[in-house]
């Protein structure tokens, strides 16, 4: 959960994001190309909900419409930028990041959001051997749902 405080002595404000409990289950932030993945998300999803692991993002993998190459999820309501940063939040807030990355591909946004992962400490595993061999030095690949599971809980 966010929570702004304010600094003392300044008008500014600072996010402190509290991280996820041990005690909870597992939390996951899916990314990949909305235009290209969207179905493997939707079917992740389902299976993550079965398995208890609460999905931040994406809430509903069904789009609402498309500006200017951004595609809009059903109940997302902002800018592009808006948007971009709530996924941030919710990728830093989760126990692992899971890249839907089908033949490879990994787009532009996907890749800020891995390198924000990245920064934030958080674990990325991806559905696919990534085409780019940078992104294998960073994420680990090939495993199920299941597998990954146990490997977070068992670390």
């Amino acid at each position: 959960m966010t929570k702004t405080e304010q600094i003392p002595e300044s008008n500014a404000t600072v996010s402190m994001i509290r991280p996820a409990r041990t005690d909870s289950p597992l939390t996951v932030s899916i990314c990949g190309s909305y235009h290209r993945h969207l179905k493997k998300m939707h079917i992740l999803i389902k299976e993550c909900k079965k398995l208890d692991i609460e999905v931040r993002i994406p809430k509903y993998a069904v789009k609402k419409s498309s500006t200017k190459g951004f595609v809009y999820l059903k109940g997302e309501v902002g800018t592009p930028k808006q948007l971009q940063e709530k996924n941030f939040d919710a990728i830093a807030r989760s126990n692992f990041v899971l890249v839907v990355n089908t033949n490879g591909y990994i787009g532009p946004s996907t890749s800020m959001e891995i390198g924000y992962a990245i920064a934030k400490g958080v674990p990325i595993f991806c559905t696919d051997e990534p085409e780019d061999f940078v992104f294998k030095l960073y994420t680990e690949f090939g495993k199920t749902l299941p597998e990954i599971k146990d490997q977070l809980l068992n670390a």
